[in-house]
């Protein structure tokens, strides 16, 4: 993320425009962070755009252009199907697209344009960690849940040596709540009654292993 790979379609889309070519921009439809109804740039450069949420359900409408371009493509699950059906009948086809989530796993859809694309520029972002050139994202919400649409407040771009020093910071710190909930569960058993009310209402994790620590000690 934050490579700037909207701006880019945003800029091939125009020399189109400009050679007199028909363009159009299709946005997912559930991206509205900064425009419901436009295609837009983290720093709010807009464009027209068709939203959806399936290339399937604006297809006619699509085909009608001389230049198709896909922002997102990675959230379209007909990403594939259509991009080809449409380069194959003439239309140039220019998708922005993450290659990789968070977790560096392929977005499958993405993967499978390899084999059949003319072109494919490869784009980087800036590490916010370190100031070197960024292939990754870090997301700093947990979640098992992929599709998490953000910017800047839920995912950072980073290099290779940061994002696997953010994942082991985030790892250890999931460990030491784990550790905390043990510890506090063991309190409430060994408590009484009243101490355990307080230990679990006016308590946090660490101060009831304090309190844990301490009775132990003395007995």
């Amino acid at each position: 993320m934050f490579s700037g790979k909207t701006t880019e379609l945003f800029r091939l889309t125009k020399r189109h425009n400009l050679a007199g070519k028909r363009v159009v921009i299709v946005k997912y439809a559930r991206d509205t962070r900064y425009d419901s109804s436009m295609a837009c740039t983290h720093d709010m450069n807009k464009m027209e755009a068709i939203s959806a949420v399936t290339l399937a359900e604006v297809y006619p409408e699509i085909q009608q252009y001389d230049v198709v371009g896909i922002d997102e493509g990675q959230f379209f699950e007909d990403l594939v199907m259509h991009a080809q059906e449409l380069a194959n009948s003439g239309k140039v086809v220019i998708i922005a697209a993450l290659n990789g989530d968070y977790r560096q796993k392929p977005f499958q859809n993405v993967t499978m344009l390899f084999s059949i694309a003319e072109k494919i520029d490869k784009l980087s972002a800036v590490c916010r960690s370190c100031g070197h050139s960024a292939s990754f994202t870090f997301r700093k919400l947990q979640s098992a849940k992929r599709e998490i649409i953000g910017g800047e407040e839920i995912y950072q771009a980073v290099c290779r040596a940061c994002v696997i020093d953010l994942y082991n910071q985030q790892k250890a710190i999931e460990n030491d709540t784990s550790i905390c909930t043990i510890i506090s569960a063991s309190l409430n058993r060994e408590l009484s009654p009243v101490k355990r009310m307080v230990s679990v209402e006016n308590l946090d994790a660490n101060e009831s292993v304090n309190v844990l620590c301490k009775k132990r000690a003395n007995g």
